[in-house]
């Protein structure tokens, strides 16, 4: 067996082994890995669910759509779910509904074209940047003023100034 190969359940058996070598009962082992196994099985609180929302989500040139398919883990384990949308093209705001309805998000609206109301919600954890990118840096620095988390692709800013802004 090569070092690198090592999965958490192979280590977590192995270390069984190590600690009942040690001298340590066997039943304080198997309580161990039994309690380090229902860690990972607990059901995700309400505390630790992320609601995202969308600036920029219809556009068929958007990779908003295309990050919400890459996220599916998150969502199928209930630690993201994405629930507003804006974009300041009414068929863009149409077209990015359905589309996240059809993939199971029953609740999701793109309601609005101003950005500004999206990360004004207080519902929302995180934003999701999907614009042009010279409007990168103002949206985030307005998610960013209200508190929220941002994930943008790059480029984030096309100038210094900007960066620094966003600091």
């Amino acid at each position: 067996m090569r070092p690198g190969n090592v999965s958490r359940r192979g280590f977590l058996q192995r270390s069984l082994g190590t600690l009942a070598a040690a001298g340590l009962p066997p039943w304080y082992a198997n309580q161990f890995v039994a309690a380090q196994e229902e860690g990972r099985a607990k059901k995700t609180s309400a505390n630790d669910r992320l609601a995202m929302g969308i600036v920029g989500i219809g556009s068929p040139v958007s990779r908003s759509l295309q990050v919400v398919g890459e996220s599916t883990p998150c969502v199928q384990s209930g630690q993201l779910t994405f629930t507003l949308g804006c974009d300041v093209n009414a068929a863009h705001r149409q077209r990015g509904t359905e589309v996240m309805r059809q993939r199971g998000f029953k609740d999701f609206e793109a309601k609005t074209k101003d950005y500004r109301e999206l990360v004004g919600d207080k519902s929302l954890d995180c934003v999701l940047v999907a614009t042009p990118d010279h409007w990168h840096a103002q949206v985030a620095i307005e998610a960013l003023k209200a508190g929220k988390d941002v994930y943008c692709e790059k480029p984030l800013t096309l100038t210094v100034a900007e960066s620094l802004a966003v600091q």
